[in-house]
């Protein structure tokens, strides 16, 4: 079984929780889409490996800078985190007339 995985406690834990007593550790694999702003932190992606390690059940990263930078450009959006901080990200349209 293929899971999204971060490295907090929220949805995405708890079905994994629910995985792992349905199915084992050994069939549970999580895979964490890291954007720039996850990147940014330098927290995200290693707590969330670790938390995988801890759990038992395999771990990778795919990056998706690409597909959002595509989408954020496509749409006229700016995606940031002011102040570099991941629990103020916003999402924005790039300038005022876009809308």
């Amino acid at each position: 079984m293929l899971l999204g995985f971060s490295d907090g406690i929220d949805s995405a834990a708890a079905v994994t929780a629910i995985a792992i007593d349905a199915f084992g550790p050994e069939e549970i694999s999580a895979v964490s889409l890291p954007s720039a702003l996850t990147l940014a932190d330098g927290t995200s992606v290693p707590l969330a490996e670790a938390k995988a390690v801890k759990l038992g059940i395999r771990f990778s990263e795919n990056l998706i800078l690409s597909p959002v930078s595509a989408l954020s450009e496509a749409l006229g959006l700016t995606i940031a985190a002011p102040e570099g901080r991941w629990s103020d990200r916003t999402c924005r349209p790039a300038s005022a007339d876009c809308c």
